[in-house]
């Protein structure tokens, strides 16, 4: 696609033709045009929205984050600060890292594009992109409300046992009179 396709006003169509263009899925791009998700929805996408739209394989979620955050980058180089998006929490330590250095990294990207002979923003993200061969995605799940319950449940189960303990040691018959066997 064309940089004329990178726009807010770009429809659920101009999305589908650019998750094509990057490789993503005809079933994702399926779920991406029956959720109309047009160029303003693209932009303002998260990692949870993905999951939320039954995307649950990782590498493909962090594709479509991938290409969501040069999406935004193109749209805020192209318009000239019309459109400034206020970093939107991801969750994901890529997306985070890729904001924390977004101009050096845009950068040394075009640099790599244009001694390429490449002009084009799309050979940016493609540039960038590895096979599913060459990485490991572990995703951290820490989740502090389990946390909290685990603890909740192992105070309660031993102030119980605690207290079954103490109840049951007070009927125990005398060991003088009736020994322990052996």
């Amino acid at each position: 696609p064309n940089d004329d396709t990178i726009s807010v006003q770009a429809n659920s169509h101009d999305v589908a033709k650019y998750l094509q263009y990057h490789g993503i899925s005809n079933s994702i791009i399926d779920i991406f045009t029956k959720n109309t998700i047009d160029g303003l929805s693209f932009c303002l996408l998260t990692e949870k929205d993905l999951y939320e739209m039954d995307i649950k394989e990782i590498s493909v979620r962090k594709r479509i984050m991938y290409l969501c955050y040069f999406w935004r980058q193109h749209i805020e180089k192209h318009n000239y600060g019309e459109f400034i998006f206020s970093r939107i929490s991801s969750e994901n330590s890529v997306i985070d890292l890729l904001y924390q250095h977004k101009t050096k990294l845009y950068n040394e990207e075009q640099d790599l594009c244009r001694i390429n002979g490449n002009d084009n923003i799309d050979c940016i993200a493609d540039s960038t992109f590895v096979s599913d061969s060459d990485y490991g995605i572990d995703e951290d799940n820490t989740n502090t409300w389990k946390l909290l319950t685990s603890f909740l449940y192992f105070l309660l189960s031993t102030c119980v046992t605690a207290f079954v303990i103490v109840l049951v040691h007070e009927r125990l018959p005398l060991t003088s009179k009736y020994p322990p066997l052996p």
